[in-house]
């Protein structure tokens, strides 16, 4: 088909029309005419880079074929003033199963660019990225999950460090255990579990815990919901939203590192918790690309006229990144995943990430329960690192 020098390109992917409304300042559009749309954790603000390109955003689908438009008026009348259409600017519109499409349009002028959408709602966001992850009959087949590669922790804040170790990701319907493994008498192990009654995590040998362990005792949400590793564990909640139950209020689209993602914030049934828990997913193919949990403790007053300055507000921010997605067995997990933790405290900051590269999946081998049990006693020293180890990892 030949492109006219009027026409843009569009890439429709909604399973049926989009019905016509009409906004309070819109008229329905006419022929040539206007149309109307109606750490062991630094800094935990976190800056994002403004991308220097939005025109491409290139959110397709793969399976949908390319639109083109008819000539149309140069000029697009939108809530805030008017927008030009540059020639070539791409309009997605997200795939929608029984409700409105999602739009995600790029409209400029003189360098000026902005996002337009209609949200979507989180039921329907958690059933497109759980429909991406695989059929329902090859996710209810994975019954236990055994996941191994090498980890590489890196500490940028503070003591410098490179450390290359095994690591072991095991799961069984709501039971999580992830291993870390390393070379280093002072700094043997990361270990976290969730037997499915109580979150345990390991101590160093000297008996106390290392900053990520303080952080999950301190907020064990993300072990008790089976937050931690996203979809690498068979107890990521979305896939279990019926048993669990969470609290989730979709937010839009956020930018987030130049790129722009489904945000959707989670909140356990019952209780109160002072974590911040936002989920991020591609709006391209929803899968599940990084979560954010947060929280900080406020300033307190000192005990003398001059504690006051020293004693400062405290942040954290533990962070999970997935990426190079693969199909095994019939599901699509991710095989690079990234665990950051970022601090700033009155004692210090340190910013720590700690990346797996997956080298090995396996479904459905025999578990014992008792894997899932950590024993994490203060005082036990190196005995409870290297009992809690056992098993794991390689050598």
């Amino acid at each position: 088909m030949q492109r006219t020098p009027r026409q843009c390109y569009v890439h429709f992917i909604v399973p049926y029309p989009l019905q016509p409304r009409c906004h309070r300042h819109c008229r329905r559009t006419r022929a040539a005419g206007h149309r109307r749309a109606g750490a062991p954790l630094p800094d935990s603000r976190l800056k994002t880079a403004r991308p220097k390109d939005a025109g491409d955003l290139e959110i397709d689908a793969c399976w949908e074929q390319r639109v083109v438009l008819d000539e149309r008026a140069d000029v697009f009348q939108w809530e805030g003033g008017d927008w030009s259409i540059d020639e070539g600017h791409r309009v997605r519109v997200a795939h929608g199963d029984k409700s409105e499409g999602q739009v995600v349009a790029v409209l400029g002028r003189n360098g000026v660019e902005r996002i337009v959408e209609l949200k979507l709602s989180a039921d329907e966001l958690v059933t497109r990225h759980l429909a991406e992850i695989g059929s329902p009959e090859a996710r209810a087949a994975i019954k236990t999950r055994t996941i191994n590669g090498a980890v590489r922790v890196i500490n940028r804040i503070g003591r410098a460090s490179n450390i290359v170790g095994n690591a072991t990701i095991v799961s069984m319907a709501s039971r999580f255990r992830y291993t870390m493994l390393f070379p280093v008498v002072e700094y043997p192990s990361e270990q976290m579990a969730f037997d499915g009654e109580r979150p345990a995590i390991s101590y160093l040998p000297n008996g106390n815990p290392t900053n990520l362990g303080q952080f999950l005792k301190q907020q064990n949400l993300p072990l008790k919901e089976g937050l931690l590793c996203g979809v690498l564990s068979t107890a990521w909640p979305l896939m279990r939203v019926a048993e669990e139950q969470p609290k989730l209020e979709y937010k839009g689209l956020k930018k987030v590192d130049a790129r722009e993602l489904h945000e959707l914030s989670y909140r356990p049934r019952k209780g109160y918790t002072d974590l911040k828990v936002m989920l991020y997913f591609d709006p391209a193919t929803f899968r599940h690309v990084r979560s954010t949990y947060r929280f900080e403790i406020p300033a307190r007053l000192g005990v003398g006229p001059n504690d006051s300055n020293r004693l400062t507000e405290s942040y954290y921010l533990l962070s999970e990144d997935f990426d190079d997605f693969r199909q095994i067995d019939g599901v699509t997990l991710p095989t690079t995943y990234k665990l950051q933790l970022n601090l700033s405290t009155p004692s210090g900051s340190q910013l720590t990430d700690w990346t797996l590269q997956v080298t090995s999946v396996s479904h459905n081998q025999a578990m014992d329960e008792r894997v899932f049990k950590l024993v994490s006693a203060i005082g036990r020293g190196v005995g409870v690192a290297r009992r809690a180890s056992s098993g794991f990892g390689g050598s």
